[in-house]
C-alpha cells in the first residue's frame, strides 16, 4: 500500500533566499532520498483567493509503502528533530 507525506511550508521571511536553497539543495536531496520508487511533487502557492496564502510551498512525497515513509522520516538527512525554523 502506498503512503504519502504532505509538507506545508509557511511564508518565508526572505523568499529569494528560501527559493535558492529549496530549488538547489532541498529538492535534489528529497529526490535522492525518495528514490526511484517514490514520487515527489511540489507547488508554489500563488493565491488563496482572499488575502495572503497561509502557505508558501506545498510538497507531496509518495512512497511505495509505509515502511518506505518510515525510513524516510528516520533518515538523518531529513532533519528529524529539527524545529521548523531550522528547516532548509
Amino acid at each position: 500500500m502506498a503512503a504519502r507525506l504532505m509538507v506545508l511550508y509557511p511564508p518565508p521571511v526572505d523568499p529569494e533566499t528560501f527559493e535558492a536553497a529549496y530549488l538547489t539543495k532541498h529538492i535534489p536531496l528529497m529526490r535522492r532520498l525518495v528514490g526511484k520508487d517514490g514520487r515527489l511533487s511540489f507547488w508554489k502557492v500563488v493565491s488563496a483567493g482572499v488575502g495572503p496564502p497561509p502557505f508558501y510551498r506545498i510538497a507531496e512525497i509518495e512512497f511505495a509503502s509505509m515502511e518506505g515513509l518510515r525510513g524516510f522520516i528516520r533518515s538523518d538527512e531529513t532533519g528529524e528533530g529539527r524545529t521548523s525554523s531550522e528547516a532548509i
